[in-house]
């Protein structure tokens, strides 16, 4: 895969992976603790940035002093996360679990790069429904 221009526009680049838990496992979808959150990264040349991750799947990608520097697109499914931009470049991190707010987390891409991923705040997780005892229940 081509090294995503990511590196350029970001400073480096990497995500995070964790699982859900068994009992929200059904309805937990991958990525849904992201919507409307930031993640920061800190790339391997020390650079921090802030990816913003919409749940209409745009990613906007904030320089070291919040200024927007670029925006893609993001995609979580299966055991990855991925950014594109407009110029076909495209990076992919491990994800196998959901972000924790506060809980830094050090990946390595598809395209070797190796950063620190730490998410501002997350959404929480769906609470498991109980079923209702009914007529016949």
């Amino acid at each position: 895969m081509r090294k995503i221009l990511l590196t350029l526009a970001v400073g480096g680049a990497a995500i995070m992976a964790v699982a859900p838990a068994s009992a929200s496992a059904q309805t937990w979808q991958p990525g849904s603790e992201l919507w409307g959150q930031g993640v920061r990264v800190t790339w391997a040349n020390g650079v921090s940035n802030t990816l913003w991750f919409d749940q209409n799947g745009t990613v906007r990608i904030a320089g070291p002093d919040g200024t927007q520097v670029t925006q893609g697109t993001w995609t979580a499914s299966g055991d990855n996360i991925c950014v594109s931009l407009a110029n076909g470049a495209r990076e992919c991190w491990p994800y196998r679990m959901a972000f924790v707010a506060q809980q830094p987390v050090t990946l390595t891409s598809d395209c070797g790069s190796t950063s620190q991923w730490t998410a501002l705040s997350t959404n929480q997780p769906p609470q498991p429904t109980q079923r209702r005892a009914g007529e016949r229940g």
